[in-house]
């Protein structure tokens, strides 16, 4: 068997996006749509921490509550919960919808990537001296078109969106942590290289035994 020479990252992102670029539009909406769920997320928690400390507790309401806040459910704690309660569905609605929305783009773009992939790859195969398929037979061909092509899919849309929405709620979550209590978030920025090289040490690890897996 070829040894099949070893390609860098950046070397398989290169040749990537010249196979993604006809769907940079519908990536781009996709990535819009993920990053959407970031400020849902950190807003979750809110409505609990008001209910809690502002209408439990004695704290005042926030500046910007205050301000848009009418005066008459400000002195109210039961219509204040009643507007907790009705925030809190409604994040819960968008939150849902923007999954929802999430899963029809994702769906769409990378089963066209997939279709346009596979189509290319059959058309290489087709073109490959018969000795090829005599030598490896045709499940090998037949496993490339199955699987190997999903990749298209893979890197992209289960990969790079979901990297980039991590590296947003990341860096949100850290900005609020130092707001809150900055000796606390610089113990848990501190693990940060830890865990980048341990997820790196791993995944050398997993690119390097995957074709002897295979």
């Amino acid at each position: 068997m070829i040894q099949q020479p070893q390609r860098s990252s950046f070397d398989l992102l290169r040749r990537l996006w010249t196979l993604i670029a006809p769907f940079r539009l519908q990536l781009t909406c996709l990535g819009a749509v993920v990053l959407l769920s970031i400020p849902l997320s950190l807003l979750t928690p809110v409505q609990l921490t008001l209910a809690v400390d502002n209408i439990i507790g004695s704290r005042p309401l926030p500046a910007l509550l205050q301000a848009w806040v009418p005066l008459s459910i400000q002195q109210s704690t039961t219509a204040l919960f009643l507007l907790m309660s009705l925030a809190f569905i409604g994040i819960a609605l968008c939150t849902h919808l923007q999954g929802m929305v999430l899963w029809l783009l994702s769906s769409h773009a990378g089963e066209r990537m997939i279709l346009t992939f596979r189509s290319r790859l059959f058309e290489h195969l087709q073109h490959i001296c018969s000795s090829y398929h005599d030598t490896h037979g045709t499940a090998d061909s037949v496993y490339r078109l199955q699987h190997d092509a999903a990749s298209i899919k893979q890197i992209p849309i289960d990969v790079l969106i979901p990297f980039l929405r991590a590296v947003g709620m990341l860096s949100g979550l850290a900005t609020l942590m130092i707001i809150i209590n900055w000796r606390s978030a610089l113990v848990a920025i501190g693990m940060l290289p830890f865990l980048f090289w341990l997820t790196h040490r791993c995944g050398r690890r997993l690119r390097s035994t995957w074709s002897a897996v295979r």
